[in-house]
């Protein structure tokens, strides 16, 4: 966005030394400071005790001479809410403080102005100017509302003043002034601050009294409060008044449910609620999982909370170090051993999967084994999760065996299963014709395979986005396999028509390109190599240079490795 610019004459403008120093970094930002507005007394001070800002009557030359050719600017004042807002992108309120500070200094600040300088001062933390404006602009005859009152509360309660603030929320009302929602909601967070829950009960049915509705915030405050004090019967009453009002619940509140329940003992409301969040779409975070899992143990349902800890893993909320992550899914696993409480393939999944994402392959196939021993029945999730914990802890050998496995016992093999062990058998560069008799499994087997090729037999175009590196570079293979077979590139295909390989960033890239790369890469390593492009029009397709690949072919009778 361009720098703004106000119609003024250069000398009638006031820049403020913080726009100056903010200019380099925030110039798609900047704004001016001050505008044209009334006469004001003549004044001179500092913003910083370094660069003057002068406000006030215009000097004659001779003035002008002896103080240096120092500008001063007549009927000018600070634009405070220019101030206010470039404060907001700089998040420095200090800075817009201290020219505040040069406005009540002279008073020549607007009463207008008043509630943004308050905001300024209660967002630089300083409570005692937000107290000096608020007589100011009664002083000046301004009109005071709860807007005023409310940042200066708020202050005092952020830098612990609690008595002062208690006092003005009392003057207020002596003065006729109605509090508002944000006024009571301040001030019950201040008595749950002091730790005094008696006064903040008792101002929260005030506030129905006075005819002002409690909002989600105010619920969210005290819902918390009361959870992790322990008080987790109030707290759920809360809950189900906050519903019966029509009000929407945030994360906030679904967690300080969830966290009562926990307390409670109510692992059967916490899994509702746990649900619930999930169907209206509240987010769920690291909290939310963590008071449903203490909710799930605390009620004796230790599958259940290792199934929320494998899912809290995978969504990668945990705020445990990763490598300790499995440690918890197994103690709550052996605590269900201790108890003597059936632990199912449900159960054993879940906890071979957290193994699997800890690093921990020995222990996956360790409880992996155990499940055939007790007789409970594998599925193919269970394989899929013993093989993954084997190719991240570099075993491809015993990858492959449980891959082969399946097939000996009857567990119908996904797409998942192909890929696992196609990236165990690559990543250590383990049986290339082993991955391409896999690939070839594949496209007889599975159906969005199987069309990448039908589409490329009458187009030319070989679409791989959906493939991993690995298979990736199996397809590449088999594309020259093909062509090899007709012994001329063009044989098969339209002589005009480009061979055009679509990687986009290709399945389990992160980022960058990581598809296109692998797939030039290996076209570069032919003997001769095969040039490619990416296409102007489209930067996730290649093309092959023909030249090139009739001239790999032609140089190459023997099937690619």
């Amino acid at each position: 966005m361009a720098t703004k610019h106000y119609n003024v004459p250069q000398k009638d403008i006031v820049r403020s030394d913080m726009v100056n120093r903010k200019r380099a970094k925030y110039s798609e930002k900047a704004l001016t400071l001050a505008k044209h507005t009334r006469t004001v007394r003549a004044n001179t001070t500092t913003v910083d005790g370094n660069n003057p800002v002068h406000i006030g009557r215009k000097p004659h030359r001779d003035e002008n001479r002896k103080s240096g050719n120092r500008k001063t600017y007549r009927r000018s004042t600070v634009s405070v809410k220019e101030l206010l807002q470039t404060a907001k992108g700089t998040k420095d309120y200090g800075e817009a403080g201290r020219v505040v500070d040069v406005l009540l200094d002279s008073g020549t600040l607007q009463t207008k102005d008043g509630l943004k300088a308050l905001n300024i001062y209660k967002q630089s933390r300083q409570p005692h100017k937000c107290l000096r404006t608020l007589e100011y602009v009664r002083a000046k005859g301004g009109r005071l509302t709860a807007l005023h009152y409310n940042p200066c509360i708020h202050a005092l309660s952020a830098s612990r003043n609690y008595t002062k603030a208690h006092s003005l929320f009392e003057a207020m009302q002596t003065h006729g002034i109605v509090p508002t929602v944000i006024t009571y909601t301040t001030v019950v967070q201040m008595f749950l601050k002091e730790g005094n829950m008696v006064k903040a009960m008792a101002l929260f049915q005030d506030m129905s009294v006075a005819g002002v509705e409690p909002n989600l915030w105010t619920y969210s405050v005290l819902m918390s409060e009361l959870s992790n004090s322990g008080q987790w019967e109030a707290a759920m009453r809360l809950y189900e008044e906050l519903e019966s009002k029509g009000l929407e619940h945030n994360t906030v509140t679904c967690n300080a449910a969830l966290k009562a329940c926990a307390e409670g003992l109510q692992w059967g409301r916490a899994i509702s609620i746990f649900n619930q969040m999930g169907t209206k779409g509240i987010e769920r975070d690291t909290i939310t999982y963590n008071s449903t899992i203490s909710a799930c143990a605390n009620g004796g349902q230790w599958g259940k909370a290792v199934e929320l800890f494998d899912e809290m893993e995978r969504k990668e909320l945990n705020e445990i170090p990763s490598p300790t992550v499995w440690i918890k899914a197994v103690e709550l696993f052996d605590e269900m051993k201790k108890k003597e409480l059936e632990r199912n393939i449900v159960t054993y999944n879940s906890t071979i999967s957290a193994c699997a994402n800890g690093g921990q392959w020995a222990k996956a196939v360790e409880l992996f084994d155990e499940m055939k021993i007790k007789g409970i029945g594998r599925d193919v999730f269970t394989y899929n999760t013993a093989i993954t914990a084997c190719e991240r802890g570099g075993q491809w050998q015993k990858a492959v065996a449980l891959f082969d496995e399946m097939a000996d016992i009857k567990v119908e093999r996904n797409e998942v299963s192909y890929n696992t062990v196609v990236q165990a058998l690559g990543a250590h560069s383990r049986g290339y014709a082993r991955v391409d008799s896999l690939y070839e499994e594949m496209i007889l087997k599975f159906a969005a395979f199987k069309k990448d090729w039908s589409v490329f037999n009458r187009t030319n175009k070989l679409d791989l986005h959906n493939h991993s590196v690995y298979l990736a570079q199996a397809a590449i293979r088999r594309l020259l396999r093909k062509l090899q077979k007709q012994g001329d590139s063009r044989s098969a295909h339209n002589a005009k028509q480009k061979i055009v390989i679509v990687v986009g960033k290709g399945n389990n890239s992160v980022g960058d390109t990581v598809l296109r790369k692998a797939v030039q890469a290996q076209l570069q390593a032919l003997a001769p190599p095969i040039a490619s492009h990416t296409l102007p029009d489209n930067p996730g397709r290649l093309g092959l240079v023909r030249t090139h690949l009739d001239n790999w072919v032609a140089q190459n009778a023997k099937v690619i490795r």
